[in-house]
């Protein structure tokens, strides 16, 4: 067995990475001898272990054994011998391996991809594992009442990483594996279940190693010191509102070879529409927000009316996106599972596999939720009960990462882009901006897409330097890619279009990525209409909103409640003027979230209502588009 008197007090084995890269420049040569000795000294510990290396297999798999000797003991802090190699680094050199583990600089980007390194996130990501671990301390896998506690420590029945710090790139190791074991049984798909909602980093990142784990342990339980002098906070993305002659040629151009347009030619036919003639006449069918009590006032003193398209009783999560047509919405939450489509002309929930993060092609044809994969529209026009992905004509494409967007060429590719984002829980955190946590070594990926009208198979990725920019969006035609911008402050700054030019260069494609315009105004998860020409967004209700609300300022009586329950309003923005429209009226308590349009430009936009101590959603739909 491993000597425990070889083992850190601290029984624990989770890592402080989201992410991890094997082919990676770990740190200079002189950590490398540290962390090459440490190696050396694990083999020993193996033998020590009593493994006969001759007898029992190559030293990796005597390094193997020794593992599981000590999870067999409760150890989870293994390799044990690593720790005591790294006990003998400075500060310097432990920072300096632990950061590249995290991407700094991005010679190992699989954290910096999705986030970025600021000292900020960072620092909270170490300080909210070194909190999680107190509450693991101690606890043995092998033992029922402990492996009990350990889930308890992340939620229990309602398994949640939320808080956990970066304990999440750790759910793939022998220590977790045992806890469910002992939990559910060596066969269970618990652990399966939770990887998929929580593991990091999310494809096409990959899984830490146990030296990672014991890199950034030891550097977290040091204090992450560091952090200060390696990580730059200067600079930023200053905002002037600047509307260039590229963007107006642009929307000049949409208005005949956008995807309003084709999709009219193609002969696709709206949700909601018969009889109607003219698409601002849609919809009549359903029933004005004025008929619900706690919607009298959404309307108020904006553009346009709204209908109410669909009310359901669970709290989606994160952002809602809907079909060309307007016919299916799709969400992370649900009834019945972690992600849901609803088919609006049916009235049906339909559960499917997958977390969040939606996407539907612009043309109509298919659709994606993220952690699951791609598939042909028809699937849901089938009115099947459940969405797996394991349908016929489905694809995992593991090249695309977290906060994928749509786009599609007519007669050429599809394509998605993601990059560094900030998550929005849509409000459930009152009162507060939306983080802009990008850094200078922000790119945003492209990955074109082909389907053979059997499956989809990505092309080779294209990465684009952006810096300060995340949360990029790409426009229905994937000519513009808008994204939120950070200031010199750290906070948003405005908004930045780029046009994208992507020319065919072998079997991808190069891409050039001016910018066209920027608009200094504040707001969440953008979302181009259809001819390009609009964009839509949500904006948290804070302090410098209250005079646009109507109010003398933010020490008015009446706008208190809007500090301690939040709200969030919908905005609709011209973008050959920059000229900017309300929506919504949100009260307190009630936000107007993840706003974006279907192509004849009618606005989807989640109406949530959080007050009373309840929460109720709707999907309602605003005619904003054709009033403006």
């Amino acid at each position: 067995m491993v000597r425990r008197s070889l083992v850190h007090s601290t029984v624990f084995l989770f890592a402080l990475a989201a992410c991890g890269d094997n082919d990676r420049t770990v740190v200079d040569r002189g950590v490398e001898a540290g962390l090459d000795a440490a190696m050396d000294a694990l083999v020993e510990a193996a033998v020590d272990a009593g493994v006969d290396q001759a007898d029992e297999g190559t030293p990796d798999e005597g390094v193997d054994i020794a593992i599981d000797e000590a999870v067999d003991e409760g150890v989870v802090r293994t390799p044990v011998t690593l720790y005591t190699s790294l006990v003998d680094l400075s500060d310097d050199e432990l920072a300096d391996a632990a950061l590249e583990r995290l991407g700094l600089e991005a010679r190992a980007p699989q954290c910096s991809q999705c986030h970025g390194l600021t000292r900020e996130r960072v620092r909270g990501w170490a300080d909210d594992t070194v909190d999680r671990m107190r509450c693991i301390e101690g606890r043995d896998p092998n033992v029922d009442e402990d492996a009990t506690a350990i889930l308890d420590c992340f939620g229990g029945d309602e398994l949640d990483v939320e808080g956990s710090g970066l304990l999440s790139t750790a759910l793939h190791l022998e220590w977790f594996t045992r806890v469910f074991d002992v939990q559910f049984g060596v066969d269970n798909t618990e652990q399966g279940t939770f990887r998929e909602v929580a593991q990091m980093p999310k494809p096409p990142g990959f899984l830490l190693t146990q030296d990672d784990v014991d890199v950034l342990l030891t550097w977290a339980e040091r204090g992450a010191p560091g952090i200060r002098a390696r990580i730059d906070e200067s600079g930023g993305v200053a905002c002037t509102d600047e509307v260039r002659r590229g963007m107006i040629e642009h929307v000049d151009a949409m208005a005949t070879e956008g995807w309003t347009a084709l999709n009219i030619e193609d002969d696709v036919t709206m949700f909601g529409c018969a009889g109607a003639e003219d698409a601002s006449e849609c919809l009549a069918a359903f029933p004005s927000v004025t008929t619900l009590d706690d919607g009298a006032r959404w309307e108020e003193g904006v553009a346009g009316e709204m209908r109410v398209l669909f009310e359901y009783g669970y709290r989606s999560s994160f952002w809602t996106r809907s079909s060309a047509d307007g016919r299916y919405v799709g969400h992370g939450g649900g009834e019945r599972s972690n992600a849901t489509f609803i088919d609006l002309e049916r009235g049906e929930l339909i559960p499917s596999a997958g977390q969040y993060d939606p996407g539907f092609f612009p043309d109509n044809s298919g659709f994606v939720m993220q952690s699951a994969g791609f598939c042909p529209q028809s699937i849901l026009d089938a009115e099947p009960s459940q969405v797996t992905f394991r349908e016929l004509g489905c694809s995992d494409l593991d090249s695309v990462g977290l906060y994928q967007h749509m786009a599609a060429v007519r007669g050429g590719d599809y394509w998605t882009v993601f990059g560094q984002f900030v998550s929005d829980d849509g409000g459930f955190g009152a009162g507060r901006a939306l983080p802009v946590d990008f850094d200078n070594n922000s790119e945003a990926t492209f990955v074109p897409i082909v389907y053979d009208g059997r499956r989809y198979e990505a092309r080779a990725a294209i990465d684009v330097q952006m810096p300060f920019e995340g949360d990029t969006v790409i426009s229905p035609s994937s000519r513009l890619a808008v994204s939120r911008t950070r200031g010199p402050e750290g906070g948003q700054s405005g908004f930045a279009v780029r046009e994208i030019i992507a020319s065919p260069r072998g079997e991808t494609y190069r891409i050039e990525s001016p910018t066209v315009a920027t608009y200094c105004v504040r707001g969440s998860k953008p979302f181009f209409s259809y001819d390009e020409e609009w964009m839509v967004y949500h904006r948290y209700v804070l302090d410098d909103d209250a005079v646009e609300l109507g109010f003398t300022g933010a020490d008015d009586p009446d706008f208190a409640a809007y500090r301690t329950q939040g709200a969030a309003n919908t905005y609709m923005l011209h973008l050959p003027t920059g000229e900017e429209h309300r929506l919504t009226f949100a009260e307190p308590g009630q936000y107007a979230l993840f706003p974006h349009f279907r192509s004849d430009g009618w606005v989807y936009i989640v109406m949530r209502d959080s007050r009373g101590g309840s929460t109720t959603e709707y999907i309602v739909a605003s005619d904003a588009y054709f009033r403006l």
